[in-house]
């Protein structure tokens, strides 16, 4: 869960920077991953102009470069905390969803419990632990960018 509230920081981050700050037009998408033996993937998307990437790369790697301060305060962490528990309330809401979670879990090796944990772990997920899952991203980040053929990438 830790996972996934940095995922959705990180874009919240971007609309900061990139539509509020700078006016651009793109869309972007960060997924949180978890893998069997407990490693965890952070995987987006950004698309913007091509004249932008620049822009784009600069946003993430701002992101990714930290200068020692933390990256999101609390009041960050609490407006995103509460945007992920009103979104996910029904996340569980049939015996299929139920199934399908118990199912994930078990193969990574979780307990059956650790479906119940999760909006436990939301709650309780502070600053720190939020700073410490971008320290690991930004420890082992690769950025690429991808244009179209004859574009010019900065």
């Amino acid at each position: 869960m830790i996972g996934d509230l940095l995922a959705h920081l990180m874009e919240q981050r971007l609309f900061d920077v990139l539509r509020v700050q700078e006016g651009r037009t793109y869309s972007s998408k960060v997924f949180a991953s978890q893998l069997w033996g407990g490693t965890a993937v952070l995987d987006g998307t950004l698309d913007i102009d091509d004249d932008q990437v620049g822009k784009g790369v600069d946003a993430v790697q701002a992101l990714l470069r930290g200068d020692g301060a933390p990256a999101f305060d609390a009041a960050d962490i609490d407006r995103m905390r509460w945007q992920i528990a009103l979104a996910s309330a029904a996340r569980l809401s049939s015996n299929s969803d139920v199934a399908r979670a118990l199912f994930a879990g078990w193969k990574l090796g979780w307990p059956p419990s650790a479906v119940d944990q999760a909006s436990a772990e939301l709650a309780s997920a502070g600053a720190s632990e939020v700073e410490a899952a971008l320290r690991s991203c930004r420890a082992s980040a690769v950025v690429s960018a991808v244009a179209p053929l004859g574009a010019t990438l900065p």
